[in-house]
């Protein structure tokens, strides 16, 4: 999806692709919209290099893998109400930020039942989450995990995991909230 546009009221079903893949996109503007994803290898919604752009009030979900990827230079987009649903094997995440700052997360659901919730990789730095649920259901698993990632805020959220580990803190991550 390119820079300074608009999608809204849309839905996308798709195997070997993205389903909303913002490359580069800047001030771009996603609402009430379902992406849902059934390949490993692609995510429902992907940013790349990829800021300042608001998703709000949408669906995503891989059947397979991930379901929502903001990856290297993808800062300060938001996405609020909004639900973020990963596969049921083992190890994916509902939401995963890598090297992607000054991110908000605000009012979404993000589930990974045999994963992560969300997981803020090494790099991902003064990230907010707030008012939000972060869901995981396996024993060696968190429903929060920050690897290497400094200066997060988690406001007003809920991290769930009754099996294993609601928050974990590694690599090094230090002055979060």
């Amino acid at each position: 999806i390119s820079s300074w546009s608009a999608v809204s009221y849309s839905s996308v079903t798709v195997w070997s692709a993205h389903g909303l893949w913002l490359d580069g996109s800047t001030m771009t503007a996603v609402s009430y919209s379902t992406a849902v994803v059934g390949n490993s290898g692609f995510q429902a919604l992907y940013l790349l290099d990829a800021d300042g752009n608001a998703v709000t009030d949408s669906y995503f979900r891989n059947l397979a893998g991930m379901a929502v990827y903001l990856a290297p230079g993808s800062d300060r987009n938001t996405i609020s109400r909004s639900t973020m649903i990963a596969s049921a094997a083992v190890g994916w995440y509902g939401l995963y930020l890598w090297d992607a700052d000054s991110n908000t997360i605000s009012g979404s659901y993000l589930q990974s039942l045999a994963g992560v919730g969300a997981y803020l990789d090494t790099g991902a730095d003064y990230n907010t989450i707030s008012q939000s649920t972060m869901v995981s259901g396996t024993a060696d698993r968190s429903a929060l995990y920050l690897f290497a990632a400094d200066g997060n805020l988690v406001l007003g959220s809920r991290a769930s995991n009754p099996a294993g580990y609601a928050v974990t803190f590694d690599g090094g991550s230090d002055y979060n909230t």
